[in-house]
């Protein structure tokens, strides 16, 4: 493969992922554009594969989207897990409300919390 079909190839993925985790939050093209400063043609550039960010928002769009610059340049994540079911719940997740989230984050924060003492005890 060419250098330059490569590198194209490259662009389209991550603006597949960036377009993909925008969605994903329902916020329209100009909510992200605004949240990284950058104007609305630019982000459509981004998210087509036609232009790639510089350094400073490709940070910017990592932290507005709450990804990883590995997500978003290779599509793989440190922060997954290897367990296909919990992987498969945590996606799942993703689509519930803010109040059923923060409840699976307490009941996941207890079970740490007991596992730990769990294990200091023994």
């Amino acid at each position: 493969m060419a250098v330059s079909e490569e590198e194209d190839m490259l662009k389209r993925a991550f603006g597949s992922r960036v377009r993909d985790l925008r969605e994903k939050r329902r916020w329209a093209l100009s909510e992200l554009a605004d949240r990284i400063q950058v104007n609305l043609p630019q982000m459509s550039r981004y998210e087509t594969g036609h232009h790639f960010p510089d350094m400073v928002k490709l940070v910017r769009i990592a932290v507005a989207l709450d990804t990883t610059l590995d997500y978003l340049l290779r599509g793989t994540d440190e922060r997954t897990t290897s367990n296909a079911r919990l992987s498969a719940w945590l996606r799942e997740l993703e689509t519930c409300g803010h109040e059923d989230v923060e409840v699976v984050i307490s009941v996941i924060d207890a079970v740490v919390a007991r596992s730990r003492l769990t294990k200091r005890n023994a």
